[in-house]
């Protein structure tokens, strides 16, 4: 729960580095059950692989290719007849992602990741054939994704009830857009601020801010953010933007600021 001191908030910690950070799978090719392959690439390009490939060939290939001691791999005669022109394309694919996974399981091949822009996916997905789904989750740069939630924050758009932490229902749209910003922010820690205006109570409103940036990270959450991403932080009316010796001056202090955790 929330602890109110002076600034209050609630945090989650980022989760440990998976093996990679990837969207909804794309389905390439058909190929025997019992034949599996794993190629994964993390933030910063290293790779590694686990499973099975159909020849000594193929693991001199990977080897070389990726600067990496295969042992995880073992060499299978039972590979579909395709494997190898589809472990070429799959391959080139995954290099040019900033982070995903190639995989041949239960009987599907799936290539999930993160590219830095819509012509790359475009592009790929032409590459990879008219028989391929593609759906490849787009990052935006650091600097992109702080300017894109500072441009929806000041819209100043999400409101609550009068004196509540329910969120009015106008602002749905509006957590829809950031909710896709941070999406294409890859796995960056996110705060959530709640700030009010100065009327009533000093520490009401240190609370009420704090439950207010909690109603946020639901909602956000609810639209397929990582609940381990957030921080939601109350500041009460401890950071005005403008004084509240007016309507419009109480209406600006009145907000949700969100963006990215230094």
């Amino acid at each position: 729960m929330s602890t109110v001191h002076g600034q209050a908030g609630t945090a989650t910690t980022p989760s440990g580095a998976a093996e990679t950070a990837t969207p909804s799978p794309t389905t390439l090719v058909s190929a025997p059950d019992s034949f599996s392959f794993v190629a994964v690439k993390v933030p910063g390009g290293a790779l590694s692989f686990r499973g099975q490939v159909p020849s000594e060939a193929t693991l001199r290939y990977l080897s070389n290719l990726s600067g990496v001691v295969v042992d995880r791999l073992a060499v299978s005669g039972n590979a579909p007849d395709d494997f190898g022109a589809k472990l070429q394309s799959g391959m080139q694919s995954l290099m040019e992602l900033d982070q995903g996974r190639l995989e041949l399981r239960d009987g599907s091949w799936t290539l999930t990741g993160e590219v830095e822009s819509d012509d790359v996916a475009r592009r790929l997905g032409a590459e990879l054939g008219s028989d391929s789904a593609v759906s490849l989750t787009v990052t935006m740069a650091r600097d992109e994704c702080v300017a894109r939630l500072a441009e929806l924050s000041a819209h100043n758009a999400i409101l609550f009830r009068s004196g509540s932490s329910v969120i009015a229902e106008s602002a749905s749209a509006e957590l829809d857009l950031f909710a896709q910003a941070l999406k294409g922010c890859g796995n960056a820690a996110v705060e959530v601020e709640g700030h009010t205006d100065s009327d009533g109570d000093d520490q009401k409103n240190l609370i009420l801010s704090v439950m207010r940036a909690e109603s946020v990270v639901k909602a956000l959450v609810g639209r397929g953010i990582s609940e381990e991403r957030f921080y939601a932080i109350g500041y009460g009316e401890t950071v005005p933007v403008a004084a509240n010796d007016t309507q419009a001056g109480k209406s600006a202090n009145r907000r949700i600021v969100i963006k990215l955790r230094d």
